[in-house]
């Protein structure tokens, strides 16, 4: 479930509709004696026409 909701963040940012996605890989990791849940992920460009368009994106984004 938590996938879905951050493909469901990156739509409209990363990628316009999440069939784009052609792979996605995806693990839970539980840590011993914690109870805070930590969330990880990477994106890679194939297209890189829209590359420079994303970091700007993803600058504003930081800015947040």
């Amino acid at each position: 479930n938590r996938a879905k909701a951050i493909m469901d963040a990156l739509k409209g940012v990363v990628y316009e509709d999440d069939r784009q996605v052609k792979i996605l890989l995806t693990d839970k990791i539980f840590l011993k004696n914690s109870s805070e849940s930590h969330f990880i992920f990477s994106v890679k460009i194939l297209n890189t026409k829209i590359e420079g368009d994303l970091q700007k994106q993803l600058e504003i984004l930081r800015a947040y």
